[in-house]
């Protein structure tokens, strides 16, 4: 009797530790008697679905109601296989919450049977696993579009190199024919061959400027634009573009709002998608753009591999065409990538896209099914206030001897630029990188009056030679002449150091233009200082000596 006593008492224990394990876990236990067809659930697990035990008296029946419909064959189909072959029971599925939403569960059990091998009960648990599948979803996402952003990155200063190298032929070679141009009559012959030469040279520079435009190493003139009057302006454009089959409709926000981006690159971008969406409507459709102004929270901006928290204009472009194949999506903005038949497409209408949203500090991403349509969103960070940039008109002057130092690595870009500004009146002397160039400064720095700087050099960089110049206080205006540069040559940064920008491939008369008009702002600053010093000057006996250290 005492041994009994002993027994139940030790049952009992065990019975509260099982009790207490099972109300302390996180997973739902469940039960199932495949004689009745009945099943037993612990609170837990109707508590994850928002049920109490009335509400889900059905049993196995309620549980197969619950199940979302896309996942009910496997559901089932994995039980079947566990009594059968003996397959582990180790499965996720969706059930439909009393809220009804859809949340992920992970269901484990095995099956009990009697003692000649047929099953009686099957038993496990439940796990919600819904906030985990969802965190490794946006995980992966965010991983594939960090890939997806270096790749892009790689291709584009790739491609800006490549366009960077183009570009230093293109200005030699229109150079050149320039010059040839200047020993003919214009109605000889070879005068207009050469001219056909020139039109050859302009078609190569816009698809060098289509390169640099997605790479975005070409300078740009950022300005404060009005989204909404941005679409606007784009509609006048594209209205004769379109066929009257498809029906073109503009929606804006309730709210307008500031962007500080490339006017003309913008418009551009916009254009490109507004036409692919046309062409993947032969028979007609629907294309609408849309605009409105949202807040990316913190929790939006992680799934994203280049958003931060705040305030965007959200551009949608929206079509019911074709769409586009899910292997496609991954390759659309890559240059050269085409869907459309061989002579219709270049490949780079939506890398430029790309690019101008890349540099503007947004986010462009695509959505779209075969055979119902398409819609590209493009995020651009609002401006609070309008910033105003000042522009001035630059004629072409000619220069008056002053001394110039070109330092640029190509030696047929170098003897062009010397015989374009020796033409003008400037003296010029070369050299042919970065080092040679720091050398000639040091060695000539009161009698240079401008120095002419690439960016890219072999030795040292232009920036590099920039840096070196300050570091040395030697004062001589610099002024940039690039058509790539890997670290930020858009012309905001560069003209944020206080140096003028030529772009290759550039024209005598803007070269001129630009050396003469920094030439003249250094006349000006030289000309205010020296009426100012003898203000500087004007102190008692006493302060003399400090003043002249202050001035000096």
């Amino acid at each position: 009797m005492k041994t009994h006593i002993l027994n139940h008492e030790y049952n009992s224990q065990e019975m509260q530790r099982w009790l207490r394990a099972v109300e302390g876990s996180c997973d739902g236990l469940w039960e199932w008697d495949i004689r009745t067809d009945r099943a037993w659930f612990a609170p837990r697990f109707l508590e994850m679905l928002g049920y109490s035990y009335e509400e889900f008296h059905l049993g196995v029946a309620s549980w197969r109601k619950c199940l979302h419909p896309e996942d009910r064959y496997e559901a089932c189909n994995a039980i079947v296989r566990h009594l059968k072959l003996n397959e582990r029971y180790d499965t996720r599925y969706r059930l439909e919450t009393k809220g009804g939403d859809y949340r992920w569960f992970r269901s484990r059990g095995m099956v009990f049977r009697d003692d000649r091998g047929r099953p009686i009960c099957m038993a496990g648990s439940i796990q919600d696993i819904d906030v985990y599948l969802r965190t490794a979803q946006m995980l992966r996402e965010k991983e594939s579009q960090l890939l997806q952003k270096q790749k892009m990155d790689a291709v584009g200063s790739l491609t800006a190199g490549i366009a960077h190298e183009f570009n230093n032929l293109l200005q030699a070679i229109r150079g050149y024919t320039t010059f040839a141009q200047e020993a003919l009559e214009p109605d000889s012959q070879p005068y207009q061959d050469l001219q056909c030469v020139q039109t050859a040279s302009e078609r190569a520079s816009h698809l060098t400027r289509q390169l640099l435009d997605f790479s975005r190493a070409e300078a740009t003139k950022n300005r404060t634009c009005i989204a909404d009057e941005i679409v606007r302006d784009l509609a006048h454009l594209l209205r004769p573009l379109l066929p009257e089959h498809i029906d073109f409709q503009l929606r804006f926000g309730p709210e307008a709002a500031l962007v500080w981006l490339d006017l003309q690159h913008a418009q551009q971008a916009l254009l490109n998608l507004c036409i692919n969406a046309r062409d993947a409507m032969p028979t007609g459709g629907q294309l609408l753009v849309r605009t409105e102004v949202v807040t990316v929270s913190e929790l939006t901006a992680a799934g994203y591999a280049n958003l931060t928290p705040g305030r965007y204009v959200r551009f949608w472009i929206t079509d019911n065409g074709k769409g586009i194949s899910p292997e496609s999506q991954h390759q659309i903005f890559e240059p050269f990538y085409t869907t459309k038949e061989v002579g219709k497409g270049t490949g780079l209408g939506l890398s430029m896209t790309f690019g101008v949203v890349q540099h503007a500090g947004g986010h462009i991403d695509v959505y779209s099914r075969v055979g119902e349509g398409s819609s590209f969103r493009i995020y651009l960070p609002t401006l609070e206030e309008e910033t105003v940039s000042d522009t001035k008109q630059i004629t072409a002057r000619t220069g008056r001897g002053e001394k110039v130092l070109l330092a640029e690595d190509d030696a047929l870009v170098c003897e062009l630029g010397r015989r374009m500004l020796e033409k003008a009146g400037y003296q010029v002397i070369t050299a042919g990188d970065g080092r040679e160039a720091l050398e000639l400064c040091r060695a000539q720095a009161d009698k240079l009056d401008l120095i002419i700087l690439d960016i890219v050099m072999p030795s040292l960089t232009g920036r590099e030679v920039l840096e070196e110049l300050r570091r040395q206080e030697i004062g001589v205006p610099i002024c940039f002449c690039t058509g790539y540069d890997p670290a930020a040559s858009h012309s905001d940064s560069l003209r944020s150091l206080g140096c003028a920008v030529v772009a290759k491939p550039f024209n005598e008369e803007h070269l001129i233009e630009t050396v003469r008009t920094v030439l003249e702002e250094k006349a000006v600053i030289d000309h205010s200082a020296a009426n100012e010093s003898p203000q500087q000057l004007v102190f008692s006996e006493t302060d003399q000596v400090a003043a002249g250290a202050q001035v000096h």
